[in-house]
């Protein structure tokens, strides 16, 4: 599995919204600071707004927050919302990627290294890193 800058960014930004929680919205700019570009993170955020994770609000006082306590966030499904795939390979997640998935050899190796890779990211919350 690797994560793109997409996935580290959705991270730092969820990790944001989850220090202020029930604060009300947070602009894109506060968010980034001088660390991130905000056109890229008005992106990101719009890929964990479209997922339901984030909820923008327009206005003076408008930005983004959470739509749920930390708590119940998984880091997977934060990385799911912005990450096209999270699969060590393309065939684990896709049945037409491949012709011989199904006598492969090494498939069942790269299967189990995703389901242990997707448990640990579904285990851990995003209370966990804030």
């Amino acid at each position: 599995m690797r994560i793109s800058s997409k996935g580290k960014y959705a991270l730092e930004l969820m990790v944001y919204l989850g220090r202020n929680y029930g604060k009300g919205s947070i602009s894109i700019s506060e968010i980034t600071g001088d660390s991130f570009s905000i056109k890229y993170m008005e992106k990101i955020a719009g890929l964990l707004n479209k997922a339901g994770l984030i909820k923008s609000e327009r206005g003076v006082e408008g930005g983004y927050k959470l739509v749920k306590d930390p708590s119940e966030y998984s880091i997977f499904e934060i990385l799911n919302a912005v990450e096209d795939n999270l699969a060590p390979i393309k065939c684990v997640l896709d049945d037409d990627a491949c012709k011989i998935k199904i006598t492969c050899k090494t498939y069942p190796i790269w299967d189990e290294l995703y389901e242990i890779e997707a448990k640990f990211l579904k285990d851990k919350k995003l209370t966990d890193i804030l």
